[in-house]
């Protein structure tokens, strides 16, 4: 059971949903409502959330994965995976110590609504469960390697198990595109990007 944060434009959640052959156990959410994703993303979005619903999987917009507790539509959810691919605010504030401080205060708020809604690896029906993981992907580097993500997760009470390459070859189809939409000039087809950016994928 899966379940997706920050989709931009679904590419990613269409594309695991394609690998699994199924999406039937994923729920893919999106901060933005459903008419200001595809004012963003344009019509790339639209194919990218019909095929994936096409192949059984779950979309909700206006999600705030800051927020998660609060949502009636994840009470009582448990899974097995949470996904959080490239997290920021978006802010466009040019100091970067500010910058860092509004993305650790997303992290941390974020590690702080996911505990809940985890899988604990208790029994249920003398069927064991694994415990959940949360995988968070980041771009390395300046100021990326400034925000302490594993730092952030411990404060939150979560262990750190392992970080690897986030393989692009691993996910056809996905289309990396930044918080503030596709923009002429500042964002690329294929995923140039964080391609160069050596991103890794954290997991706790």
């Amino acid at each position: 059971t899966i379940l997706l944060i920050g989709e931009g434009n679904f590419s990613f959640a269409r594309s695991i949903a394609s690998r699994l052959e199924s999406g039937t156990n994923i729920v893919a959410t999106a901060l933005d409502s459903e008419a200001v994703v595809k004012e963003k993303y344009s019509a790339d979005a639209e194919d990218h959330i019909k095929e994936f619903r096409r192949l059984g999987g779950t979309v909700m917009f206006g999600i705030d994965g800051t927020k998660l507790k609060t949502y009636k539509q994840l009470r009582g959810k448990r899974f097995s995976h949470i996904v959080f691919n490239f997290p920021h605010t978006g802010s466009g504030d040019k100091d970067e110590g500010r910058n860092i401080i509004l993305n650790q205060r997303l992290l941390l708020e974020f590690f702080n609504n996911v505990r809940e809604l985890l899988t604990d690896g208790i029994a249920i029906s003398d069927r064991p469960t694994k415990r959940g993981q949360v995988h968070v992907t980041l771009k390395s580097g300046k100021p990326y390697d400034m925000w302490k993500i594993t730092k952030l997760a411990r404060q939150c009470g979560l262990i750190t198990l392992s970080a690897y390459p986030f393989k692009l070859t691993a996910y056809p189809g996905y289309e990396h595109r930044r918080t503030l939409g596709f923009k002429e000039g500042l964002s690329t087809d294929d995923n140039q990007e964080i391609r160069n950016k050596n991103p890794k994928v954290y997991v706790f």
